[in-house]
């Protein structure tokens, strides 16, 4: 039901008409309430109300025409599109907003002499429109009742729908197709549109929104009764915990650990989801035994969870029946949380003995520092995991501080990182070395928080994501009720959880496996197998060319005889492989080991027993011990010619290894004969194992200081006739800088439709100045002036101006790069337009300017994202202000980090004015 009392069902009528409505009159204010006087078209008010006798009040509205886009080419060419409802507004859309395809400026028709009267008189409204609309409908602004009314029916039978999902056509509940809200209206097309009117709809019909959550948590309460242990529902301490009725009986904290983590998929955004699993034999899998909802992941919530679990299962931490343990991450805000609860609980202080760290976690750790070759080098990945494998399984303390400084010595990128594992209350939970915990949670065979993990999984494939709390709650607490039944019915009929998890047994397959045969054979196990034909051939029979078939088979030949036997080298590829299969931490094969010429030079007792006792107290004082050792030995060019000489030896060693027919290979060459020194040997060790990574990024240059090395290529040439500025910009934005006359023309065109503005903001308010703005501009697109081929100084491109009408033309921001020359800054000009398409995070256009000429900056796009681009000048805040423009920093251009304008910035542009370059 609408809000509105007087509202009129008839839109977008063209032709003179009459309807009637209801009205409501109130006396305390004397004046009509609750009425709404849209019609579909876009109206300005001539008066209204006018009050007459016996309550009647009267308004008059005229018709606003459209605007339309007169650019050839735009998507919107001439269409008919809604003007605002007001003048200033008007102008504003057709002016700065602009068309929302081109940019270009709008043109407004206001030809259309339609109006419409509404009478009120006591209880009803009268609508009587005079004259015809000249021109079609367009899409309106407002809903109508009838569309209300269908939106409304499409959130009663979707109370979750989502403003994405209602556009895409998507029942959220079901899952099924639906109608999308599009078909109701074209303006639901916008998600943000979707989601206001939404809202409107559920305040309507009393439904609650995303995010409140205590109307709906009484009836929570009520539906799961003895499940809340806690509630603090406030803003900004939101903490909530619950657990399993009959789950408790079930859990054997002697035997097995407890699993912790958290996830945050599960619910909305804003709210956390901590849950601890354990197996349950009865259940034969993981069942969920504590769990809590909070709004934030500090050790304060993780403090009160594991307090609240601890008194809840009456857990011992001594004597028989003692608490094995808890799996947990690395976050230190749980570890920190456990042990004040443990403290609290217990009055102890050696809570870590019961906290084991997860082997996963370390290990996806170990993988992305492995993985990243600017830290640890290509060739060097196999014995950066060897290390770090020692450093997590030795016991012995002289070997754990070997290793230690030999990665941050042979790795030196990687100290931050060791660092971090280094610290007490990390070590402890992975490192054999520096374990403090019991030794009956050490060896068990409980390692990683899979457990937890595949719960979460379970959850996001039988739940819906991101739901309000509302509704996620109770599909939640409806899940572990799920695990209760399964064991009441265990205990009370005997009905397993499950009959039988052992995995079935393979059949061979029937039927003939379908294959793909446009692909060549590009694996190992297709390109060497053990049918493999030792002088290979190829059937050229069908080539055209008598002369190419006669020498086919002495070519074949003389090519295998200079190849290396590869059913050799198949054979060391395979053990190699194996080798790495059993063993993927360690190195794959012995010859590689030899290969990374691994040289560890001793350490004395005081250092070995300095560095067992930093390694207890912190991380600090070890690495710095560490590298004041290293740096004390004066042994590096003796150890580079000892490496060489053992490469050369282990060479020898390895072509020894390889096999009679490979050593036949490599002296066939007669006596006397000299070698190609061009040509590569086919038998090269350093192919069987290379030492660096090809790559195909692009090599970096210094260019200025105002950007960075790492971000920019080089410099792209401009041609230097005068035009160079227009050139520049005309290769970013059309990609051929011979398209610079099309940057003057539409620069000229955008400058002569804000004369005014530009005159005050540019230049000072002075008509001279803007009339040689304009010849500047039209210098070589005139008729008089396209003939020549180059231009004066006279003519040139004025960055402190022409930068900034080129900006606002192209909606794009420009960043003016120029050297110390003429004791210039770096300026970034932002547009005074605001763009139509606010998700559209453009990457700034660039002018260096060096020694009177313009050229183009080649920049990396992926490695400016987070660049830092010049300061904007204080006179663009201004210029907003005169526009009143509701645009920020902050809020349209928050995407580019700009620098801050210094005090001597400030002053240096008051200083220059309005000067040129």
């Amino acid at each position: 039901m609408s809000k509105y009392i007087t509202f009129f069902q008839k839109k977008f009528e063209t032709k003179p008409y009459e309807e009637e409505a209801a009205a409501e009159f109130d006396n305390e204010k004397k004046k009509y309430v609750n009425f709404s006087l849209d019609i579909g078209w876009s109206m300005r008010k001539i008066y209204g109300p006018r009050k007459q006798k016996n309550d009647v009040h009267t308004y008059l509205k005229k018709c606003n025409g459209f605007v339309r886009c007169n650019e050839k080419g735009c998507r919107f060419y001439l269409k008919e599109l809604r003007p605002q409802f007001d003048v200033k507004l008007i102008n504003k859309q057709c002016t700065v907003i602009g068309c929302q395809n081109c940019g270009s400026i709008l043109e407004h028709v206001n030809t259309c002499t339609a109006e419409v009267r509404f009478r009120f008189v006591h209880t009803k409204c009268k609508l009587e429109q005079i004259g015809n609309h000249n021109h079609g409908s367009y899409v309106s602004k407002h809903l109508s009742e009838e569309e209300k009314d269908k939106l409304t029916e499409r959130l009663m039978g979707d109370p979750i729908v989502t403003p994405k999902a209602a556009v895409q056509g998507i029942n959220r509940r079901t899952g099924q197709i639906v109608d999308s809200v599009v078909d109701i209206n074209p303006i639901l097309g916008t998600r943000d549109r979707v989601e206001y009117e939404l809202n409107k709809r559920r305040e309507q019909i009393n439904m609650p929104r995303r995010g409140e959550f205590l109307g709906e948590f009484g009836k929570i309460m009520n539906n799961y009764t003895g499940y809340f242990l806690y509630a603090q529902v406030i803003p900004g301490s939101f903490l909530l915990m619950y657990r399993s009725l009959s789950i408790k009986k079930y859990c054997r904290f002697s035997d097995l650990p407890a699993v912790t983590d958290v996830t945050y998929k599960a619910i909305e955004k804003g709210y956390y989801l901590c849950t601890t699993v354990m197996y349950i034999k009865e259940l034969k899998k993981h069942a969920v035994i504590f769990q809590a909802v909070m709004d934030g992941l500090s050790h304060n919530y993780f403090a009160q969870y594991f307090f609240a679990f601890f008194i809840e299962y009456q857990v011992k931490f001594d004597g028989e029946n003692s608490f094995l343990g808890m799996m947990i991450d690395f976050s230190l805000a749980q570890k920190k949380g456990f042990l004040q609860a443990y403290q609290q609980y217990t009055g102890k202080n050696d809570g870590m003995r019961f906290l084991k760290g997860c082997y996963m976690h370390w290990m996806q750790s170990v993988q992305r520092i492995s993985s990243n070759h600017n830290i640890i080098p290509y060739d060097e990945a196999d014995k950066f995991r060897q290390l770090v494998y020692t450093i997590r399984t030795t016991k012995d303390a002289e070997e754990f501080c070997r290793s230690c400084n030999e990665v941050v010595t042979r790795y030196k990128n990687s100290y931050k990182w060791l660092q971090w594992w280094l610290q007490p209350s990390i070590s402890s939970m992975i490192f054999r070395h520096c374990m403090g915990m019991d030794d009956n949670l050490r060896k068990h065979p409980y390692r990683t928080t899979n457990a937890v993990e595949s719960f979460h999984r379970n959850l996001y494939r039988d739940t819906i994501h991101h739901l309000p709390l509302s509704l996620a709650l109770p599909q939640i607490l409806n899940y572990i009720r799920s695990d209760e039944r399964i064991l009441a019915n265990y205990e009370k009929h005997a009905v397993p959880a499950t009959y039988n998890r052992a995995p079935r047994a393979t059949q061979k397959r029937s039927s003939k496996k379908n294959v793909n045969d446009g692909r060549p054979p590009d694996v190992t196990n297709k390109l060497i197998d053990e049918k493999f034909i030792k002088e290979p051939s190829l059937d050229l029979s069908h080539f055209n060319g008598q002369q190419h078939q006669q020498h086919q088979s002495i070519e074949v030949e003389e090519k295998t005889r200079k190849k290396i036997s590869i059913h050799t080298n198949r054979n060391i590829s395979k053990e190699i492989l194996d080798v790495s299969n059993q063993n993927p931490i360690g190195l794959a094969d012995e010859r590689s080991i030899h290969l990374l010429n691994i040289q560890v030079n001793p350490f004395t007792n005081d250092d070995i027993e300095h560095m067992a006792e930093d390694t207890e107290n912190g991380t600090n004082d070890i690495m710095q011990h560490i590298m004041n050792i290293k740096s004390n030995e004066a042994k590096e060019d003796k150890e580079e010619e000892n490496n060489t000489e053992e490469a050369s030896v282990v060479k020898e060693e390895n072509i020894k290894k390889i096999g009679k027919n490979h050593e036949k290979d490599v002296k066939k060459t007669k006596k006397g004969e000299k070698p190609n020194p061009k040509r590569k040997p086919e038998n090269d060790l350093d192919d069987l194992w290379p030492t660096l990574k090809k790559t195909n990024r692009k090599k970096t240059s210094f260019v200025h200081t105002d950007i960075p090395t790492e971000c920019s290529v080089g410099l792209k040439t401009i041609k230097s006739d005068g035009y160079c500025g227009y050139r520049a910009l005309a290769l970013q934005l059309h990609g051929d800088q011979n398209q610079y006359i099309k940057v003057k023309q539409t620069m000229l065109s955008h400058l002569n439709a804000n004369y005014e503005f530009y005159r005050d903001i540019l230049c000072d308010g002075r008509d001279n100045i803007m009339k040689h703005l304009i010849n500047r501009l039209e210098f070589g697109i005139t008729p008089e002036t396209a003939h020549h081929t180059s231009c004066s100084s006279d003519y040139w491109f004025d960055a402190l101006r022409d930068s900034q009408i080129a900006a606002d033309a192209y909606t794009t921001p420009i960043a003016v790069v120029t050297d110390n020359t003429h004791h210039w800054k770096s300026v970034l000009y932002l547009p005074f337009t605001i763009p139509s398409d606010t998700n559209r995070h453009p990457q700034p256009l660039n002018l260096f300017h060096c020694s009177n000429h313009f050229s183009v900056v080649d920049l990396i796009p992926s490695r400016t994202r987070h660049m830092e681009w010049p300061a904007v000048r204080p006179y663009h805040k201004a210029g907003w202000n005169f526009l009143g423009l509701t645009a920020d920093y902050k809020t349209t251009w928050r995407y580019l980090h700009r620098k801050r304008l210094t005090r001597e910035d400030i002053e240096f542009f008051e200083a220059i004015g309005t000067s040129i370059i």
